[in-house]
């Protein structure tokens, strides 16, 4: 996140972050309806007044109609850039439409758009709307069914990620087959945080697939895992823990991974450490199991959970091979 909009502070000339509020969000929302939007709100912790001075502006663009949606990525990248200006603060801008937005927050319980629609506030609207064909394919999930499979889907890949990085890499070997082992640490200390990265995004897919099996609304948009199973039933809660203390694992405290992969300042250990490792994998192995049995009793598609299977057991298969070149133990 980038710092946000700052203003002098008296006396000193310094420049001191402040919060964003309504009226940032406001001239963001005007700027959004010049450049064709048929409607923005403002949702998040601006909406609710408690945002702080590291805190984004969260807006919801709807336009008339997307028609195919295939411009989606690309106008969301212009209107953040537009928003950001306008405000003066970091600004986060969902894109979609009409008959996207109706279909979301009705029909699809578990949608993030349901989540927030209560709560969001109408900043700014077109004085004239475009033709809009309410009857069209939209281009997210359009049931709860839907939605739970992509959310399955997200686990699968968070877990084909983790498999890929529990065996040394090419660099690695080559490093090794040269005699470089300075190098070869290297190269596994950038392995290990990446791999953390993936157990923790293993853990948090699982938790927000079984959020939606369980209670039938969309998670929380959090990265922090007791965040995500607080509101769950007990049987979800017993399966974290259970999985966590059985592998010695934190799950609280998983989430700094999340920056922790790609931030060298942020890696809580900056060193390969194979036990530690392959008991986090373990344990991502094991949750992602329970969320498996969850989604199954949603009639998900039977390919789609083998596909799962299959990416767990290559998990399973990784660890019953050393994880590291051998005889690259680093120097105490």
């Amino acid at each position: 996140m980038e710092p946000s909009a700052a203003a002098p502070a008296a006396g000193t000339g310094a420049r001191v972050q402040r919060a964003p509020g309504m009226a940032d969000a406001r001239r963001a929302a005007d700027v959004l309806v010049d450049a064709g939007v048929g409607r923005v709100l403002v949702f998040g912790s601006v909406a609710r007044g408690d945002a702080g001075r590291h805190s984004d502006i969260d807006l919801v663009a709807i336009f008339d109609d997307l028609g195919d949606y295939s411009d989606r990525h690309d106008r969301r990248g212009r209107l953040e850039r537009l928003a950001w200006k306008a405000a003066g603060h970091s600004t986060d801008v969902m894109v979609t439409d009409a008959p996207e937005w109706a279909v979301r927050t009705t029909k699809v319980p578990c949608s993030f758009e349901a989540r927030i629609v209560f709560d969001a506030i109408e900043l700014a609207a077109a004085a004239r709307h475009a033709r809009i064909d309410w009857q069209k394919e939209i281009g997210l999930p359009d049931s709860p069914a839907a939605e739970l499979e992509q959310r399955f889907t997200d686990l699968i890949n968070a877990l084909t990620a983790l498999a890929s990085w529990l065996r040394p890499t090419l660099e690695e070997s080559d490093a090794f087959g040269e005699g470089d082992l300075d190098e070869v640490a290297f190269y596994e200390d950038v392995r290990w945080g990446r791999a953390l990265g993936e157990v923790h995004m293993v853990i948090e897919c699982a938790a927000k697939a079984t959020h939606i099996a369980t209670i039938g609304t969309a998670a929380p948009r959090d990265h922090r895992i007791a965040v995500l199973i607080e509101p769950q039933p007990a049987e979800v809660h017993d399966a974290f823990a259970t999985a966590a203390r059985a592998h010695s694992i934190d799950l609280a405290g998983l989430h700094v991974w999340h920056s922790g992969a790609v931030y060298a300042a942020n890696v809580p250990e900056p060193r390969f450490d194979e036990d530690s490792l392959r008991a986090h994998a373990i344990a991502a192995a094991d949750i992602a199991e329970t969320a498996a049995e969850h989604c199954s009793r949603h009639d998900l598609e039977k390919s789609l959970l083998a596909r799962g299977d299959r990416q767990i057991a290559r998990i399973r298969t990784a660890l019953g091979n050393p994880l590291r070149q051998q005889s690259t133990l680093r120097p105490k």
